[in-house]
């Protein structure tokens, strides 16, 4: 066994019980605050997240932009060209049931 846990659930909480991610030792210690206290927002004022990416796509190059305009563009028509063809295949289940089900009555 290389220790890698194999198959094991690998996500917390599961109902399975393989893994406890519990780590107390790792937890932050609690802190005696007097007055207000703020909890840190990691996207609130993070301008070099790439968690926003309207923020950095001005930053950008004109080639760059257009690359990655072009790859929304192909998702985008790839996602439609799935979902039509998702669509013509449940227009063609349903209409082979349709005509099964008036051969069959007749």
């Amino acid at each position: 066994m290389d220790g890698n846990h194999g198959s094991t659930i690998g996500y917390a909480p599961n109902s399975f019980g393989e893994i406890n991610f519990e780590q107390p030792q790792f937890k932050n210690h609690s802190l005696d605050v007097s007055g207000a206290a703020y909890q840190y927002d990691f996207y609130e004022d993070d301008s070099t997240s790439t968690h926003n990416r309207a923020k950095l796509f001005p930053s950008h190059s004109t080639e760059q932009q257009q690359i990655f305009v072009r790859k929304i563009q192909q998702r985008l028509w790839m996602a439609y060209l799935i979902s039509l063809k998702n669509a013509m295949q449940n227009i063609a289940t349903n209409a082979i049931q349709l005509m099964v089900k008036a051969l069959l009555k007749h």
